[in-house]
């Protein structure tokens, strides 16, 4: 008997999260006029792609590092291993509550799941077996046979995968190509300067993810450090802005300490 036990996640997949944004980016008033998109808050998108980086860094690494880039103990992880997930996508990742108070409060916790299609580098089947078996259309153009071999599949396939759900959810459209090499339609058009939502910081990371060339994308670590940056930078003295993660005022030595 083979028992698999798995978290329960009680509010579904990001699939179904982004289907309840995206059927009403059509929505009209009584008076039939076009109501603007529902857009995903800035700092739930940030949040999601904060963990869906952390997940890269744990197949690349086996551990994440900390706000600053420091690994546990200052030690690089000891890990022959080097997972590449080959469907990453909206459907294959899972939401359930959160109950701090303290860290991204109240804010649900994203995990990736179904990796019936990963396949790890150290594999002595990995050279074979290394191409397609994902979703088209969320695919990187390096898991194509047509992929020149300077661009092979690696932990920034997992990166690329990434970047494509989170501009997904922040154009509430699903990509329009499959990106593939010798073809220079992109997956998803640029923002308008006239109807600019997310701070252009945060689209430049998840744009640089989507690049064709792997090694003009950022590595699992450094797209963790960004987006961290991003998260952590308390706004200026003068700004009235609320943090994109909570802080506690602990004393007049060290007014703000981020958990």
């Amino acid at each position: 008997m083979v028992r698999i036990y798995t978290a329960f996640a009680e509010l579904g997949d990001l699939a179904s999260f982004y289907d309840n944004h995206a059927r009403r980016a059509n929505a009209v008033d009584e008076h039939g006029v076009a109501l603007p998109p529902p857009s995903i808050p800035v700092v739930s998108i940030i949040y999601m792609f904060q963990a869906m980086a952390a997940g890269a860094c744990l197949m690349a690494h086996g551990a994440v590092p900390d706000d600053e880039g420091h690994w546990p103990g200052d030690q690089p992880p000891v890990w022959d291993h080097s997972i590449i997930h080959r469907d990453i996508k909206p459907l294959n990742y899972f939401i359930s509550s959160s109950e701090s108070p303290v860290v991204w409060p109240k804010l649900p916790i994203v995990a990736l799941g179904d990796f019936g299609n990963a396949i790890d580098e150290a594999d002595p089947l990995f050279a074979q077996s290394v191409h397609e078996l994902g979703t088209p259309g969320w695919m990187a153009p390096e898991q194509f046979p047509n992929a020149p071999a300077a661009c092979p599949v690696s932990p920034k396939t997992n990166v690329y995968q990434i970047g494509l759900t989170v501009l997904q959810l922040m154009h509430l459209k699903t990509p329009r190509v499959q990106a593939k090499y010798g073809i220079e339609d992109r997956p998803f058009p640029g923002f308008s300067n006239d109807s600019l939502f997310y701070p252009q910081e945060l689209i430049n990371i998840a744009e640089d993810c989507i690049q064709m060339d792997p090694a003009d994308r950022p590595t699992p670590v450094g797209l963790y450090k960004s987006i961290r940056d991003l998260a952590t930078g308390y706004p200026d003295p003068s700004c009235k802005t609320t943090p994109w993660r909570k802080y506690q005022q602990k004393s007049n030595d060290n007014p703000f300490t981020s958990y």
